[in-house]
């Protein structure tokens, strides 16, 4: 019975992190025609870019399975997590004032609390 449990908690986890499908996205972009060009492309192909809003992130890549905070040469960055994308184990994507400013790969695992 636990082996289920487990299982199931896998899948929903993986479910959860899974990008939106390509017609969401191009509801979005549709829905939003004042985009860039360049951040409407990257929404379109299942990107993000720098200079992307968290929406727009939200928009390409969905929910994060993880978010946290980041001080680093006396300014606070918000840090969202997404693994198995851009090649990468996990990728980070910073905020400043709710732009994307940083993409990190990263092999380190989230401290999920």
């Amino acid at each position: 019975m636990s082996k289920i449990l487990l299982i199931l908690i896998a899948l929903l986890f993986i479910l959860a992190c899974t990008p939106p499908e390509k017609n969401m996205r191009e509801r979005y972009v549709n829905d939003n025609p004042e985009l860039k060009s360049d951040i409407k492309k990257a929404i379109l192909e299942g990107d993000v870019i720098v200079g992307m809003t968290k929406e727009q992130v939200y928009a390409s890549w969905a929910t994060p399975i993880f978010k946290g905070e980041k001080r680093e040469k006396g300014s606070t960055y918000e840090y969202w997590t997404y693994p198995n994308v851009k090649n990468s184990p996990f990728v980070n994507i910073y905020f400043a004032d709710d732009f994307v400013v940083k993409i990190e790969k990263t092999d380190k695992e989230p401290l999920i609390k």
